[in-house]
């Protein structure tokens, strides 16, 4: 068996088990992250533009198996899957997984974030954290686009990806506070 092939096995096996010890400990949503950006044919299964033979195979299948276990576990614990870089394939992702939502990256275009939405899919995500960490009046206009295409419909507002390590806390104020002032 191929070094890359054991080592997705081998990190599938451990996923699973941690995301069922986050329900145990109380936790309301369970976020798959995939952590799979190790080597071989299996980075490149994060990287946009992945073939969508490709996308089922090291994406699709493996986050749908970890799905099924933990459900077997803990069938009223809502599921967020994150499909990196794959806006092209979210239908294909949200069928094929069974997660209950989907949280959204920086390339996906709001129409269809709106659209899954729509679909009652809960959508999450997708501001820039680099935009974040810019701040101004771009990052004001933004968070205003999202929340304006968002508005009603089952949307957890958040970054598309982590926040970098040089983001100035006062622009996260900023962010939070631009956002509790829309409620």
């Amino acid at each position: 068996m191929r070094t890359g092939i054991k080592l997705f096995l081998l990190l599938w096996s451990l996923t699973s088990f941690p995301l069922s010890a986050q329900s145990e400990q109380s936790k309301n949503m369970l976020r798959l992250a995939q952590a799979l950006e190790q080597q071989g044919d299996i980075e490149r299964a994060f990287l946009p533009g992945l073939a969508e033979d490709q996308f089922q195979r090291w994406v699709i299948a493996p986050t749908a198996k970890i799905v099924r276990e933990v459900r077997a576990r803990h069938p009223d614990v809502p599921i967020i899957g994150f499909p990196r870089g794959s806006a092209a394939l979210l239908d294909s992702y949200l069928e094929g997984t069974g997660v209950d939502g989907v949280s959204c990256d920086t390339s996906c275009p709001l129409g269809l974030m709106q659209e899954t939405a729509r679909n009652g899919r809960v959508v999450q995500g997708n501001l820039d954290p680099l935009l974040l960490a810019a701040g101004g009046e771009a990052l004001d206009k933004r968070v205003d686009d999202i929340r304006d295409v968002m508005t009603g419909l089952p949307f957890v507002f958040n970054l598309g990806h982590g926040i970098v390590p040089h983001t100035p806390p006062e622009n996260v104020a900023r962010l939070v506070e631009r956002l509790r002032r829309s409620r």
